[in-house]
């Protein structure tokens, strides 16, 4: 199965970033006048269906979330190893 992030993925994470980010002491659907459902579709509504932003938008957090692995890569080389490599290489 290959490891990929979603775009609804990233929408959930978002509005678990924005709760976080607020003083309020529970969850609701809505928090002063931001109702997360419609927060969550307009992300979703932000990235048109096959898009190039969208497939470069998800390439480059597979990429972080998952590392090269997920992209492919069948030497098996990690995030780290790879960044070690080009560190090296300067």
């Amino acid at each position: 199965m290959e490891k990929q992030v979603t775009l609804r993925s990233i929408a959930y994470i978002g509005i678990l970033a924005y709760h976080a980010l607020t003083n309020a002491s529970q969850w609701e659907s809505a928090y002063n006048g931001i109702d997360y459902t419609a927060m969550y579709n307009f992300i979703i509504d932000s990235f048109p269906s096959g898009s190039d932003r969208l497939r470069e938008l998800l390439a480059w957090w597979t990429r972080q979330v998952f590392g090269a692995v997920s992209q492919g890569n069948v030497a098996g080389v990690t995030t780290a190893q790879r960044s070690l490599q080009l560190l090296n290489g300067q």
